[in-house]
């Protein structure tokens, strides 16, 4: 598959489920990674690719200006058509090189742009599920402390009632001791 059939083919990137509420974070940042990465090796590839070709054309028009320096009149042979095309050839295939290498530079760029998005997308999202668990704590801190006093007013009520009874033995008790002696 060439280079940019690969790259303009869609992409599909993993989600990242958030951990603690619900939702999706965003892409998964490592697969976004990895791909970037490919396309960088691949870009990388196409500029050494480019810069060779750009020397061999550096070294035939070397060549035919070396060749020419040598006669006094140009001569005409039946190489000097094969290489004026061989020549128009080459400088079509560095204007295709040089086309594909600004999309390839655009593409990257584009790349980027869209991790930066993801990654500041991911951190709204870290952020607003941080908030919402520290609301949920503080709320179940806020209820777990209610619930503790009721409980503690409910502990005294018992203890008073306790108290009392304990008293109306004590009452009942003397009460059965006054009677029997």
């Amino acid at each position: 598959m060439k280079l940019s059939e690969e790259i303009f083919k869609k992409e599909k990137f993993p989600h990242v489920k958030g951990t603690l509420f619900n939702g999706s974070v965003g892409y998964d940042p490592s697969a976004v990674e990895l791909f970037l990465e490919d396309v960088a090796i691949k870009v990388e590839k196409l500029e050494n690719d480019n810069e060779r070709l750009k020397e061999q054309v550096r070294a035939l028009l070397g060549e035919r200006e070396l060749k020419s320096s040598f006669s006094d009149a140009p001569v005409k042979t039946p190489d000097d058509s094969g290489i004026n095309e061989m020549k128009e050839e080459i400088k079509k295939k560095l204007k295709q090189i040089e086309t594909l290498e600004r999309s390839y530079k655009r593409m990257i760029y584009i790349a980027e742009q869209e991790a930066e998005d993801i990654k500041e997308e991911s951190r709204q999202e870290a952020k607003r599920l941080l908030k919402e668990a520290q609301e949920k704590a503080e709320s179940l801190i806020r209820e777990s402390n209610n619930r503790f006093t009721e409980k503690e007013r409910e502990i005294e009520i018992l203890n008073t009632k306790a108290e009392e009874v304990r008293e109306r033995l004590k009452n009942v008790a003397h009460f059965i001791k006054e009677a029997v002696s």
